[in-house]
């Protein structure tokens, strides 16, 4: 962007001017320019400059297709008239090409932090041409003419060259300036111009304004339904070229809650963020009101850099953070302590003053309750460098739900080991622990993990709804074909069927299902698992406790004293588990069981891995159900999008017929939560080991050549059914590409 332009002059934030020759060729993403004085370098941040102007002579440039004329004010008093481009996408900040404005300078970079405001402005010539005073030839051929007298206007050159009225020319320019940006701009023209509310419209609810007294316009048009609180704000925001922000996604620095009282914060109904020695940011929803700038740079002393917020996002923040918070303490909880009948109870007041105040105790309640009431699988509490997050895991993704101060983090960590019955002072060695909660009539179990980390302690929340109706095997997502080869083998008298797949996919979903299936059998039912996610009626369902050596195997082998008919055992982990499940099962038991492959028929190969002979595997298998959980598009917001050539060639390459392939996305909404993601839906296959497989296997033949016979014989695989799932729009191709890459 820089060319042939080699001097440069330097605008900093203290008032300072440099100018000098670029040492090195000037990128923004580097964060610096890097000058060079009287045979010195000499580093200048990015964050300590308002503006730079590259100085030289020669040709501006082109014009650009998309570029406006914006008057930019800086924060240092400077109005700047500069052609730009709408949809610079630098972080930095942008560039501009100066109008009317000093020969010498050929172009400027504006850093964010360095801009006020910037207000987009017709150009003299447009408005002349929008008139039809001067046809679109004449005014270029005067803006090329400009090119080269560069000290004259464009209103001089139109008026000389094409006998253009003075009384016209100045007509446009009054026009051009009759709303500058350094003064308070009406909110109902800016909602007019963007096409949100009609003039009507706005003179109704003037009119009414005025009859009300006190109430703000933004308000009441969206009182009145006519536009909402985002395009209120996202409209100012665009107008005035501010950033926009979501105050959730922002730590504030403690540094700036001081600068700015609570008692001005909540009366201007700003909020700040970011502070140094030479400039305070701080959040609004009404830039158009510039004596909240000057209010603020009163009473700090600092320039003022003003981002957008939505009313409620500030509200939100304000509570939050300078004590105008909901009360939390009414929250209808119950919270006990759990703890193992063998755990030995250590010392826990190291932390324990800190971890009981009132603030701690009903931040963890909330977090909780949150988790609940958002239906997700996970909470994720874990410390960054400067803040504490906390994420909810909800259909699988993990998204953040808020963002702390560092400085709870301690107190918090040891409020939720308090109450999930772990050692308050260790914080070295991992730990487990249990959380239950009675909650509107529901029992709700949090199996609690905390983990040491670079900076400090992660804790992991998995949320089981204990008292949760568990689906029937029917209503899983299974077609009705291999429903029945499930049945006819969990029915039959002996024999292993395994479910496969990652972690949360499913399993335990499944097998608890088919256990569930069976208890209007005459049959004893016993089921070992680490955790109980929920209760079966008409099951022994049996906890698995490795702390005191109660595991897989050891339970496995004392079940069989009991004389069981089905027994479930949560997952084959290693190859003790795995020859005593065998043993079983050839002993006149079914046996129901996970295992961690992607596949189907890679269920043979792991057994064989866990040293179980070809031949029992051959001998016991009778069926294997292998799926996965994809993210199902939310049907509020999906939309139908051309298939990506990349993905289609993968998806070809790995046999698919990819003519006329449809693609569908969601962007997110507020029915998803700004996910895309509404539920998740099953792929899956069943292979159901018939001699020919069976004989296969005892061979040790090539996993290539046991799908052949599989498919031969009519089973699906997930990456056919998921291709049918697309057809449908209820998933992306983009969720296929991930399941074939697997």
């Amino acid at each position: 962007m820089v060319g042939k332009t080699k001097l440069v002059e330097i605008h900093l934030r203290n008032g300072r001017t440099e100018a000098g020759s670029l040492a090195t060729p000037f990128r923004p993403m580097e964060k610096e320019i890097v000058i060079r004085k009287q045979d010195e370098a000499y580093v200048f941040p990015l964050e300590e400059i308002l503006y730079i102007f590259f100085l030289g002579k020669g040709e501006v440039g082109v014009r650009l297709p998309g570029e406006v004329v914006d008057n930019v004010q800086t924060v240092d008093g400077e109005s700047i008239k500069a052609r730009v481009l709408q949809n610079q996408a630098l972080e930095e900040g942008f560039y501009g090409i100066p109008v009317e404005y000093d020969e010498r300078v050929q172009r400027i970079f504006f850093t964010h932090q360095g801009v006020r405001s910037r207000q987009e402005q017709r150009q003299i010539g447009q408005i002349l041409q929008d008139e039809g005073i001067v046809p679109e030839q004449k005014v270029q051929e005067a803006l090329d003419e400009q090119k080269k007298l560069r000290s004259r206007k464009i209103g001089e050159i139109i008026h000389e060259q094409h006998g253009v009225p003075t009384e016209a020319v100045e007509k446009a320019e009054k026009k051009q300036q009759k709303a500058p940006a350094n003064k308070k701009m009406q909110l109902g023209g800016i909602l007019v111009s963007s096409g949100l509310i009609t003039e009507k419209q706005l003179a109704d609810a003037l009119q009414e304004q005025r009859k009300g007294g006190g109430k703000h316009l933004g308000d009441m048009l969206i009182e009145k339904g006519l536009i909402t609180e985002e395009q209120l704000v996202m409209c100012l925001a665009m107008k005035f070229r501010l950033k926009f922000v979501d105050l959730h996604d922002v730590v504030p620095k403690p540094e700036a809650l001081e600068a700015v009282s609570s008692e001005l914060a909540l009366r201007l109904r700003v909020f700040p963020i970011d502070v140094d020695t030479k400039r305070v940011v701080v959040a609004t929803s009404e830039p158009t009101n510039v004596s909240i700038a000057d209010a603020l740079r009163f009473h700090t002393g600092l320039w003022v850099e003003l981002v957008v917020a939505t009313p409620s996002n500030i509200s939100e923040a304000l509570n939050k953070h300078f004590g105008f918070e909901d009360d939390l303490s009414q929250l209808a909880i119950e919270i006990s302590e759990a703890r193992d009948d063998d755990d030995d109870n250590e010392d826990v007041n190291v932390l324990e003053h800190e971890a009981e105040k009132a603030p701690i105790v009903r931040l963890a309640n909330k977090i909780l309750v949150d988790g609940i009431h958002a239906a997700a699988s996970d909470i994720h509490v874990f410390p960054v460098e400067k803040s504490l997050k906390v994420s909810f895991r909800t259909h699988g993704l993990l998204k953040q739900r808020l963002k702390l101060e560092k400085k709870v983090h301690m107190s918090l960590i040891a409020r939720f080991k308090i109450i999930s019955g772990m050692d308050i002072s260790e914080h070295r060695m991992p730990q487990d622990g249990r959380i239950m909660i009675t909650m509107e009539g529901r029992k709700i179990e949090f199996r609690v993990s905390c983990m040491p980390g670079v900076h400090g302690e992660n804790m992991v929340f998995r949320i089981l709804n204990i008292g949760a109706e568990q689906k029937l095997l029917d209503e899983l997502g299974f077609e009705h074909d291999d429903v029945v080869s499930i049945r006819r083998i969990s029915h039959g008298h002996h024999g292993m069927l395994l479910v496969t797949g990652p972690t949360g996919s499913g399993k335990s979903t499944t097998m608890l299902s088919v256990l569930r299936d069976l208890t209007n059998q005459p049959k004893h039912l016993i089921s070992l698992e680490d955790p109980v996610e929920a209760q079966v009626a008409g099951v022994n369902q049996i906890q698995i406790n490795e702390k005191i050596g109660f595991s897989f195997a050891n339970a496995l082998r004392n079940i069989l004293r009991h004389d069981p008919d089905v027994i479930m055992v949560g997952e084959i982990r290693d190859a003790e588990t795995a020859k005593i499940a065998v043993q079983a099962s050839l002993t006149g038991h079914v046996l129901i069981s996970s295992l961690h492959t992607n596949t189907a028929v890679g269920a043979f190969m792991r057994l064989e891995d866990m040293g179980v002979e070809p031949y029992m595997v051959a001998s016991t298998l009778k069926g294997v159900a292998a799926q996965q959980l994809l993210p199902r598009l939310c049907e509020h917001c999906r939309k139908k999008r051309k298939a990506d050539r990349d993905v289609v060639e993968f998806i070809k390459g790995h046999g698919f017929k990819t003519e006329g392939l449809k693609d569908c996305f969601s962007p997110g909404c507020k029915e998803c939560d700004d996910t895309g993601v509404g539920g998740r839906i099953m792929v899956y296959e069943f292979l159901e080991v018939s001699r020919e497989i069976s004989a296969l296997v005892s061979k040790e033949a090539p996993e290539d050549d046991i799908l052949a016979v599989a498919r031969k014989a009519g089973m699906v695989t997930m990456g056919e059914r998921a291709m049918k799932y697309v057809e449908q729009g209820q998933i992306s191709l983009e969720q296929v590409v991930s399941l074939l890459s697997e």
